[in-house]
């Protein structure tokens, strides 16, 4: 496994400046808080909390039939390779089509020609929702669908192929629920997240959150809120009145000139240092992982960990929060939380 992986997007940042372009003409694409998430009304979406963190990427389908979709050339397969893609996925209860099959993953290669894909099935009238895979479009679907209003994760197991052995695997929690063989594949050039090519009659919610590609198979997250788990990318770890116990900046491989810092926020305002309630710096990778001596760390609108060098990683306790350790809890201390603003952070 790559470290850090190949490529990895949290959407923590509150935006998708970490992909390297967007196509969203509508607006349909956007990168939502979780204190909005709160307010759109479960009896409509489902009880939705971001996966991880404070922030997800939200599909509003409106009805079009224009690309949604975010595009990144670091994911990336040369002939006889393996790559391993995972994401979480999140059906709104508000989802529904006419007989529509859409990509919402493509591994692309030369000219755009799609070599790998993920799509959904949405049908009229139809409680649950159909995915599937094959090498431009779903050729064959799980056997069990995708319940609306829960979080799924969703991995592909690529390995292209030139000579006609290429191979995808769908897994879905874990499990191997669809394979396709014998692909005449170009190597892959660019990876593409997103709704394209959907009906004018597609309307509802998707969200996605965790994304990860890289040249080892990830894994679910064993547990959604754990008290220590590893961070390798910048990111909310909790939001609301909460305590850190422990806090280790760990250098790896040619990690120089580490920095981590905690803030006191929910919304990754890093513009003001005041926010900034403790600070980590190591200068050679020679270094032994630093504690920060200062715990517990308190913080009142939520921790944001900044990472910054060469292959920072950290491992992070959380002590007590009050939006954590469950999907309600977070939901909940977003319908008490004010609007999401950067500007009055």
């Amino acid at each position: 496994m790559a470290f850090p992986f190949i490529f990895e997007s949290n959407f923590e940042g509150g935006v998708v400046t970490e992909w390297d372009s967007e196509t969203d003409v509508e607006g349909v694409l956007n990168v939502r808080h979780y204190s909005h998430n709160a307010r759109q009304g479960v009896q409509n979406v489902g009880p939705i909390a971001p996966w991880r963190g404070a922030f997800e990427a939200e599909w509003d389908l409106v009805g079009d039939t224009a690309d949604h979709t975010l595009i990144e050339g670091d994911l990336d397969i040369a002939d006889t390779v393996t790559r391993w893609t995972r994401f979480y996925l999140f059906l709104g209860k508000d989802l529904q089509g006419i007989t529509d099959i859409f990509n919402i993953f493509e591994l692309q290669g030369t000219a755009d020609a799609v070599e790998n894909a993920i799509s959904l099935r949405v049908t009229t009238n139809v409680a649950n929702v159909e995915i599937g895979i094959g090498q431009t479009a779903a050729a064959v679907f799980a056997p069990q669908p995708l319940e609306r209003g829960r979080w799924y994760c969703i991995e592909l197991e690529s390995t292209i192929q030139t000579g006609g052995t290429g191979t995808i695997n769908l897994y879905v929690d874990g499990a191997l629920v669809q394979a396709v063989t014998t692909l005449t594949n170009t190597a892959v050039l660019r990876g593409v997240l997103g709704t394209q090519n959907t009906l004018a009659t597609t309307v509802g919610h998707i969200f996605v959150d965790s994304f990860i590609f890289d040249d080892l198979r990830i894994f679910p997250q064993v547990d959604r809120f754990p008290d220590v788990f590893w961070v390798t990318k910048s990111t909310h770890i909790c939001v609301g009145d909460s305590e850190l116990l422990n806090v280790t900046l760990v250098p790896t491989g040619a990690g120089v000139n580490l920095v981590l810092k905690i803030y006191d926020t929910d919304s990754a305002f890093v513009s003001d240092e005041s926010n900034v309630v403790a600070l980590l710096h190591n200068l050679t990778a020679a270094e032994p992982p630093i504690d920060l001596a200062d715990v517990p760390v308190c913080v009142k609108r939520g921790a944001y960990i900044q990472l910054a060098g060469t292959t920072p990683q950290a491992l992070i306790h959380i002590g007590r929060s009050q939006g954590y350790r469950s999907q309600g809890r977070i939901r909940q201390h977003g319908i008490n939380r004010k609007p999401h603003n950067l500007s009055q952070e």
